[in-house]
């Protein structure tokens, strides 16, 4: 098997399950960390024509041990970023932490099935107020309605919308409109002529 070192990024993605969000990371980091840890190909040439040391007592010398120095702190840097994405990859793969990086236990699953079944919820309400919407104009029915299919449940929009709803109520009594009761009874103190029939 060949040596992570040697491993072409494609090679790298392929070691994780597909699918795994963290694959490209880990590869790419891996990659990092190589580049790095190799001596370039200067360094290896000047290595080889000074087998004793390059000189390092020359003018200079000073940015040459920096960059080294540098290179070197680079390289830790990038072994220890490597060394954490392919943990996460691997966790990932065995089914230990979400796409997020989230470790998976059962209190977590239980927020996740509770997620679910509120969305569900939701969907189920905003769609019962949609249907109950078809067909009508604005005033026909009431302001929470309106609000609901619209997609807002609570908070300050929902009372925007309502809000807005209230001021289209008001133009249909003035124009005439026959609006139902039921809409007038929710109104019922919030519009002037609402009460109900």
């Amino acid at each position: 098997m060949k040596s992570v070192e040697l491993m072409s990024h494609e090679e790298l993605v392929a070691r994780y399950k597909a699918g795994n969000p963290f694959a490209w990371k880990a590869a790419y980091a891996r990659a990092k960390a190589t580049k790095f840890s190799r001596p370039t190909a200067h360094e290896a040439a000047m290595a080889q024509s000074f087998p004793l040391g390059a000189g390092f007592g020359r003018p200079g010398g000073e940015r040459r041990i920096e960059a080294s120095v540098n290179k070197a702190v680079n390289a830790c840097e990038a072994i220890e970023n490597a060394k954490h994405y392919e943990s996460k990859a691997q966790a990932f793969d065995e089914g230990r932490v979400n796409a997020q990086g989230r470790q998976i236990d059962k209190f977590s699953v239980e927020r996740s099935i509770k997620r679910e079944e509120q969305k569900a919820r939701r969907e189920q309400k905003i769609n019962k107020a949609k249907a109950e919407c078809e067909g009508k104009a604005a005033w026909q029915v009431t302001g929470e309605v309106w609000a609901i299919a619209h997609g807002y449940l609570s908070g300050g929009a929902h009372e925007l919308v309502a809000g807005e709803h209230t001021e289209i109520v008001k133009k249909a009594i003035d124009e005439g409109k026959p609006v139902p009761p039921a809409v007038l009874e929710w109104y019922k103190g919030k519009v002037p002529d609402a009460n109900p029939i």
